[in-house]
């Protein structure tokens, strides 16, 4: 398995800005000598977007979710979107 994809994983679910996103990937190349990372990383990106907007659409059809999930799902809840009806928790 690719390690990169635990790397766009912690991105993605730490919602982590683009300036310290590079600090960290500069760190994980560093450590591992895996220079080729940023060339994984976009399409390890694409996966684990797909992934978390496919597990929140599994409870649209009013399926309980889990306790926590929320957070996971909301993490990431734009700014734009902060006036509309539906809220994070």
């Amino acid at each position: 398995m690719d390690s990169a994809i635990d790397l766009a994983g912690a991105i993605f679910e730490m919602n982590i800005a683009p300036a310290e996103e590079d600090r960290i990937i500069e760190a994980y190349i560093g450590s591992t000598g895996d220079e080729e990372v940023r060339a994984r990383l976009l399409l390890f990106k694409l996966h684990v977007g797909h992934t978390a907007m496919a597990d929140a659409s599994y409870y649209c059809d009013g399926t309980s979710m889990p306790a926590g999930e929320h957070r996971r799902i909301f993490a990431i809840w734009p700014a734009e979107l902060s006036d509309l009806p539906i809220q994070p928790t």
